[in-house]
């Protein structure tokens, strides 16, 4: 689908509303309810807004997990997340359980498009 940006709108910006649309519709379909525990793999652009998004549908405590340290430098300065984990230095199914006291996670969000994250979810 094409769609014409107005003109008081530069390509800079317009470049961001379709990776926050893939947010806003993983979000949306992961129903994310009040005091859930979000688990947000990968800290990309449309990981960091599914973060942002979490929170703002009342997640209790949203946790990003990422391989880069650049990506989990950048989500640390952003600050959305209440937690971060290093998966390429720790086991994340582990920190996760350790983070939720056993409990794991009641939502998790897969925005990495990694083989090791999918079969995290598994």
């Amino acid at each position: 689908m094409a769609v014409k940006i107005p003109e008081d709108i530069d390509f800079e910006t317009a470049a961001l509303f379709e990776s926050f649309g893939v947010a806003l519709h993983a979000v949306d379909e992961a129903n994310i309810r009040p005091g859930d525990v979000v688990v947000v793999l990968g800290c990309g652009p449309i990981g960091l807004y599914i973060q942002q998004l979490a929170k703002l549908s009342g997640a209790s405590k949203v946790i990003g997990v990422e391989v880069s340290k650049y990506r989990l430098e950048l989500a640390m300065k952003i600050g959305v997340a209440d937690e971060l984990i290093d998966a390429s230095s720790t086991d994340p199914v582990k920190q996760i359980l350790k983070i939720t006291n056993g409990r794991g996670a009641n939502v998790v969000i897969e925005a990495s498009g990694s083989v090791i994250a999918i079969k995290i979810l598994l």
